[in-house]
């Protein structure tokens, strides 16, 4: 090979490593200017500078925390791209007033919006198909929510502590009214759930001051009964499901203290259940008897108030249905001072009549009890 065909071959290496340098500073010219898909995690969290934000057409994805803290941030704008708002990724932004969540996002993760405590109006896109739970926990000024019907599965933790939300209708579709979904919803004054739901989780309800009726569907098969509606001062009609009744309720054993289930409801006069309603300041009917007899004797101090004086009748409708186990807890409750001599009399007389041994005994040495003036400390009587 000559001189010159050397250096014809040299620079043509040279050239061609240029090109190689150029082409490959091009692409990565080309990656910088490609927009952003995605708001990373805690990008701008606790950035009190941010007063506004839109965020930019061609991002999809709103990372966990990502404008948590961001104490100042009044307002925020979604673009059209976006599919998915992480957990937590608002949460704390005590300045927001409103959100409006465009069509697209599929899935919002637990807490985005959590402890936005000026959020008064919140609308959900009709693409939305699951809602992890504490979405709107702490919204103490949440007034408004566009809830899409497309939301499917279980809904829980959903509203806790949203005090100015006075009404609600949960998604058809939804399948579980999960624990503490409305707890301490102080102006809920309308709930609607749909017949999809099977299932009622604790506390669900507790604390809504101004809830005055329930409706619970047929669907619904099991409550999980611990504090289920407690406090709910202004209660006055609660109706149950054709296939649960109080007793249902009452023997649900996940929690020792399942009788609680509408404790502090001072206002409740009617339950309907089997397809019957019940007034329960009406003390004449022997299931409902049974119903304050179950709650008196599982501790409830308004329910033994109210069957004072009833005892005769109490114990009549209790015997009648063989409530061997019953008779023995709600006469563990009772001292010889709160029922007649003559009224336990003829209790043990009618037991005797059933042939309710088991009963009978127990009268019997209640009885014995107060003739010897003896105040008994329950263990006598539980079975």
């Amino acid at each position: 090979m000559g001189f010159f065909d050397m250096i014809f071959e040299m620079a043509e290496k040279v050239v061609e490593q240029a090109y190689t340098v150029q082409r490959t500073y091009d692409r990565a010219s080309a990656e910088r200017r490609k927009p952003e898909k995605e708001i990373g995690k805690d990008r701008y969290r606790g950035d009190d500078s941010l007063t506004e934000f839109d965020i930019p057409e061609g991002i999809v994805k709103i990372g966990s925390s990502a404008f948590r803290d961001c104490k100042n941030l009044k307002r925020v704008s979604f673009p059209s791209t976006l599919r998915y708002i992480g957990g937590n990724a608002f949460t704390n932004c005590v300045m927001l007033t409103e959100v409006v969540v465009p069509e697209g996002v599929t899935f919002i993760d637990n807490g985005a919006f959590s402890d936005c405590r000026s959020l008064v109006s919140a609308v959900l896109p009709q693409s939305l198909k699951r809602i992890n739970g504490g979405l709107f926990y702490g919204c103490r000024s949440l007034e408004h929510v566009v809830m899409p019907r497309t939301v499917t599965g279980g809904f829980s933790n959903v509203f806790p502590s949203c005090e100015s939300l006075t009404s609600f209708r949960i998604p058809y579709g939804a399948d579980e009214l999960g624990a503490f979904t409305f707890q301490y919803c102080y102006s809920l004054e309308s709930l609607k759930i749909p017949d999809t739901v099977k299932y009622i989780g604790h506390r669900s309800m507790s604390n809504c001051g101004k809830l005055r009726e329930i409706y619970i569907p047929d669907s619904v098969t099991k409550m999980a009964c611990l504090h289920t509606f407690y406090n709910c001062s202004s209660l006055t009609k609660v109706r149950l499901p054709l296939g649960i009744s109080f007793r249902d309720i009452l023997n649900d054993h996940t929690e020792d203290q399942a009788a609680l289930c509408f404790a502090n409801c001072p206002e409740l006069h009617t339950v309907e259940m089997c397809g019957r309603e019940f007034h329960i300041d009406t003390m004449n009917d022997s299931e409902l008897m049974l119903i304050r007899a179950e709650l008196a004797a599982d501790g409830n101090d308004r329910a033994l108030e109210l069957i004072s004086g009833k005892f005769p009748e109490v114990l009549r409708a209790v015997t009648d249905h063989g409530r061997v186990e019953l008779a023995g807890k709600l006469l563990a409750c009772l001292t010889p001072d709160m029922i007649q001599p003559e009224d336990l009399l003829a209790a043990i007389d009618h037991a005797a009549e059933l042939g309710s041994h088991e009963i009978y005994v127990m009268l019997v040495h209640f009885r014995s009890d107060t003739d010897s003036g003896e105040i008994s400390t329950g263990d006598r009587f539980r079975l």
